[in-house]
């Protein structure tokens, strides 16, 4: 292994603690050794999550200072990626955007209509629709109910996620490797990030699945009520995703940023 090849492990690979090594003469005394050990692992996972938020606050910033709304969304619409769509899929999964107190948000309106759109086609019609709920929402469980007031009967829900990564992996758990084509409908500003995670994911799986991804526009995604920070103003989400594509590029992004943790800051909305 070369060198560089090696910095990566050390910096940045979770060690998985040898269990079947004797830990000391008692079986407590190897549990406390776990347990400090799993406790350092949380504590460098959190170190890393706070280097990444200040830095993402940075971008953000330069990205306020520097871009107007409309400069952010022509910036989205040019690095979108709109694939080729395939003549017929099987399955057609959601990435998820939140839902307020008391709607699902503009980024999950615009994606479901959008996916409604292609089950519209007879090509389409026979594809099984997957979608997620935001960990952090609000009220828990109702961007899942809405969602299935909007979809047709086969829909099916794979749970809470809270980052992008388990967006892409929960849905591919669910389906065998040899399910395809499959499509993956987002915003264009995110769109190139999906790309290269799902890039990531089959890669792992060693899987040849033919998986495309389709957007909406930008404009239509923000929303000053997204329980999502980035999502509630275009150049934060700009900034976000093009600071993610950039950490996702190096050979160890992909397990930094799934073993960290790292996932969109969340807040209460605050109403007059």
């Amino acid at each position: 292994m070369r060198v560089f090849d090696k910095l990566c492990v050390l910096c940045f690979d979770t060690p998985q603690p040898q269990l079947t090594v004797s830990i000391g003469s008692s079986p407590f005394l190897g549990q406390y050794y776990l347990a400090q050990f799993k406790g350092e692992v949380e504590k460098r996972d959190e170190r890393r999550c706070r280097v990444i938020g200040i830095v993402v606050k940075i971008l953000c910033f330069i990205a306020r200072v520097l871009l107007t709304h409309e400069q952010a969304y022509r910036m989205a619409a040019r690095r979108a990626v709109r694939d080729p769509l395939p003549t017929i899929a099987k399955v057609i999964c959601s990435i998820t955007f939140g839902a307020t107190t008391s709607r699902l948000t503009r980024g999950a309106q615009a994606t479901s209509r959008r996916i409604m759109e292609m089950c519209s086609s007879l090509y389409y019609s026979r594809a099984t629709i997957l979608f997620g709920e935001f960990t952090l929402n609000p009220t828990s469980g109702l961007e899942e109910q809405l969602k299935k007031e909007i979809f047709p009967p086969n829909a099916k829900s794979f749970g809470r996620v809270i980052s992008t990564i388990e967006d892409i992996e929960r849905p591919l758990a669910m389906l065998s490797n040899d399910i395809d084509p499959i499509i993956f409908v987002t915003d264009e500003a995110h769109s190139r990030s999906v790309r290269t995670i799902i890039n990531r994911c089959l890669a792992q799986r060693n899987s040849i699945q033919r998986i495309y991804v389709d957007c909406v526009s930008t404009r239509d995604v923000i929303d000053q009520e997204n329980p999502m920070n980035a999502l509630r103003d275009p150049r934060d989400w700009v900034a976000v995703n093009r600071f993610r594509e950039f950490i996702l590029w190096f050979p160890f992004g992909f397990a930094l940023l799934k073993g960290s943790g790292v996932h969109q800051p969340s807040s209460e909305i605050k109403t007059a």
